[in-house]
């Protein structure tokens, strides 16, 4: 439209075509978009229609449901767009009354946008437009911030699992228990019974949505799982995508395993964990080494059972037939539509369906091979493309909708539970403008690792500094869009607002939506907002009542596989301890305490640059220089132990830092098996022996009184080390020794000391 020519000839052709322009959502408009309409929208309004009839121009938004910043959006231009047509004549309408919502979640929302912290936001008249009177006044509604869920040293769940338990009890209670929807009908009030297709549970972000997701089903609350996201990602295509890996190469045991596991099969992890067993894993030869377990399928296929059937059948059609149609034999003799369905809700059952359509797309049916269309999903995958597909509305009424804000925004339901309410939003832009107009320049945010070895002088410490200014412009608008955020989730409530979330990190969620909320609400004491918890849920939340349902899809018969004693589920628990070689013992060392603290810290960093010092002299084969105390320290005694830094000229090879690690196991039953892991200083291969040589700086090695203290504390360490280094050199003496870097020592170059650990 800049094209001043083009532009005419468009405006010429749409002239007598168009009588009215309507722009919606116009604060989510960014500037490239204005672009386009302004010109239209500039020659639409200097004159009529021809024949008489008024052109018109409606601009329709809300600047506190601007929530598309990462699309470019610029709410600052409705204002903008509201003074120029103010000043050719335009009329600015607003709509002081709430149809939509009950009184407990209008006033909730008033009273929370026009209190500290939110308040701050917005301006005045944008604060007033946020108290609205309500159409709907009987009854009185809900909204409730519940206190933040915390994680319990009794409990393994985590808080955000603690949060979940809590909103699926919610939920369930409020259906089971006979909670009603009101509504008209022909003027007429109108109730009936709530039910889980009332339910919308909005996230901030998809983290959250997955935990949430999985401890509904595990209180059987019928859901579907929220859509728009990437095809690939979802759960059913990953299952069909690793079916049909293993079809491709039935050595991919992981992918053998997830389709056990799927809703395909329903195996359970114990008796998956006995056909894992069953492979042999203590098979051995004649001499005693362990054989490789044998392969999964090998252990599967020769039993008669009708997963193993159907693999079976699956795997010999592989090459015979293209994906498209192997795709719809698998989906048809698997019952894997209605499996999913069942599951997973109707948008699984569309989205394998997406999937069966992908597989006669172009770039599959030209090979048409079924890792020609894995390769083709991944791929699609990688470049953000193939969405999940879209969900038919019938037949949802019972389930419970997962959504993102932005998935909501312009939707309602009578019940709407913010459900990562306690999160707080990302901070970092890779892109700034410099300023607010449409031509600024961009800044470009870069980590250390890009500006590494750049000598930047420009300051940005500076509170006026350009650059410190158009960071804190960003911050700014980024607070502004999540105050936003949380304005489009809560409105979306018709009858009953929850909001509610956990954290690991309880004293660190000062700007999640939760806790400005509260703020808020304490501010002002808001009466209809309630801040404690709702009737139906505890505290701790309480597990769902019953397990999983049982599996209803026939599996390998458990009678040929016995379990052996010595098999075990794996867990988390603790398997071994660590510990450094300083820590394995030896008597406690008394060291001079003159100086305190600062005194030993000081000790420290000489003792670690002398270390570093006497490292790089022995790999580069001569004294660093230096003026520095530890240069001189290090190059004194880097010259004075040949046979320590300089064994190549008699026949040896030395190491520097050279990395241990030594396995202790327990010495009694059920004792934790240990390992020592450290570096030793230098270590000197000799044809005949080993010596391990340890650096020591502490100033007590210049007293030759000391010396059998400081050899009885320093012999455990040496002896792990020995311990570590045996086994690599068998036949060969080790030797164990102390370096003592003490300028004080006589003659200024240290004093190397023999410990011994046999």
């Amino acid at each position: 439209m800049d094209d001043k020519g083009r532009a005419l000839s468009l405006l010429h052709r749409l002239d007598d075509s168009l009588h009215h322009i309507l722009l919606d959502e116009f604060q989510d408009t960014n500037f490239n978009q204005w672009d386009l309409m302004r010109h239209l929208v500039d020659d639409f309004l200097s004159g009529d229609a021809g024949d008489g009839t008024r052109k018109s121009v409606f601009v329709v938004g809300d600047v506190k449901q601007s929530i598309y910043g990462f699309r470019a959006a610029e709410p600052a231009l409705f204002g903008q767009v509201e003074r120029q047509l103010r000043h050719m004549g335009g009329l600015t309408l607003s709509l002081p009354t709430n149809f939509r919502s009950l009184r407990a979640v209008v006033d909730s929302v008033g009273c929370v946008f026009n209190q500290p912290p939110l308040a701050g936001h917005y301006t005045p008249e944008q604060r007033e437009s946020a108290r609205q009177e309500v159409f709907r006044t009987q009854p009185r509604g809900q909204a409730r911030a519940l206190p933040l869920f915390e994680e319990l040293p009794a409990d393994e769940r985590s808080a955000d699992q603690l949060a979940a338990s809590a909103a699926a009890r919610l939920i369930q209670g409020l259906v089971q228990g006979g909670a009603l929807v009101h509504g008209m009908e022909n003027g007429v009030p109108t109730t009936r019974p709530l039910n889980y297709g009332d339910v919308r549970v909005l996230c901030r972000t998809r983290t959250h949505i997955a935990t949430y997701e999985k401890v509904f089903r595990r209180f059987g609350i019928p859901l579907t799982p929220a859509g728009r996201g990437m095809l690939a990602a979802s759960r059913e295509v990953q299952d069909i995508l690793a079916l049909l890996r293993w079809l491709a190469y039935p050595a991919d045991e992981v992918a053998l395993c997830t389709v056990l596991r799927s809703p395909i099969f329903r195996l359970s992890e114990a008796r998956l964990q006995e056909m894992l067993a069953a492979r042999g894993l203590r098979r051995r030869t004649a001499e005693g080494r362990y054989l490789p377990p044998r392969n999964l399928w090998d252990t599967l296929r020769s039993d008669q059972d009708p997963v193993t059937d159907l693999l079976r059948g699956w795997r010999a059609r592989v090459g015979q037939e293209d994906a498209h149609a192997l795709l719809r034999r698998i989906f048809q003799e698997g019952f894997v539509l209605e499996r999913y369905e069942a599951a997973l809700g109707a948008q699984a059952r569309q989205n394998l369906l997406r999937l069966f359509d992908l597989s006669l797309a172009p770039e599959v049916a030209a090979t048409p091979t079924i890792r020609q269309l894995v390769d083709a999903i991944e791929r699609a995958a990688r470049r953000g493309t193939e969405e999940e597909a879209d969900t038919p509305a019938s037949g949802e009424e019972g389930r419970v909708l997962f959504m993102t804000i932005h998935g909501a925004k312009g939707l309602q339901a009578p019940v709407v539970l913010l459900a990562d309410a306690a999160s707080l939003p990302r901070r970092r832009d890779d892109v700034l403008r410099t300023n607010q107009e449409p031509d600024s320049p961009l800044l470009f945010m870069a980590d250390k690792s890009a500006i590494e070895g750049y000598d930047l002088k420009f300051g940005p410490e500076l509170p006026e500094h350009p650059i410190r200014q158009a960071g804190a412009r960003a911050a700014a608008q980024a607070d502004a869009e999540s105050a936003n955020l949380l304005y489009v989730a809560m409105t979306r409530a018709e009858e009953r607002l929850y909001l509610l979330g956990g954290s690991k990190t309880p004293n660190r969620i000062e700007g999640s939506m939760l806790q400005q909320v509260r703020d808020a609400a304490q501010a002002e004491g808001c009466p209809f907002l309630e801040l404690e918890d709702p009737p139906e849920v505890s505290r701790p939340p309480l597990p769902p009542e019953a397990p999983e349902p049982a599996s209803s899809a026939a599996g390998p018969t458990a009678a040929t596989v016995t379990m052996p004693a010595w098999w075990r589920v794996p867990t988390m628990g603790q398997r071994y301890r660590l510990e450094a070689p300083s820590e394995t013992g030896g008597q406690s060392l008394a060291t001079p305490t003159a100086g305190g603290d600062e005194s030993r810290a000081r000790a420290m960093e000489r003792g670690t640059r002398v270390h570093l010092l006497l490292q790089l002299a022995a790999q580069g084969g001569q004294a660093i220089l230096g003026d520095s105390d530890a240069h001189r320290e290090a190059a004194a005694v880097f010259t004075a132990h040949d046979e320590v830094f300089r064994p190549e000229a008699r026949g040896g090879r030395g190491l520097c830092e050279a990395p241990v690690i030594l396995r202790r196991l327990g010495r009694r039953a059920g004792e934790l098996e240990t390992r020592v892991t450290g570096s030793i200083d230098r270590l000197v291969v000799w044809p005949d022996r080993v010596d391990i040589i340890d650096y020591k700086t502490n100033r007590t090695g210049g007293d030759a009184g000391r010396l059998p203290e400081l050899c009885r504390h320093y012999q455990p360490q040496l002896r792990a080390y020995r311990e570590a280094v045996a086994p690599l050199f068998p036949g060969r003496a080790i030797r164990t020794w102390l370096l003592f870097t003490d300028p004080e020592l006589p003659g200024g170059q240290g004093r190397l000391e023999e410990v011994v650990t046999e």
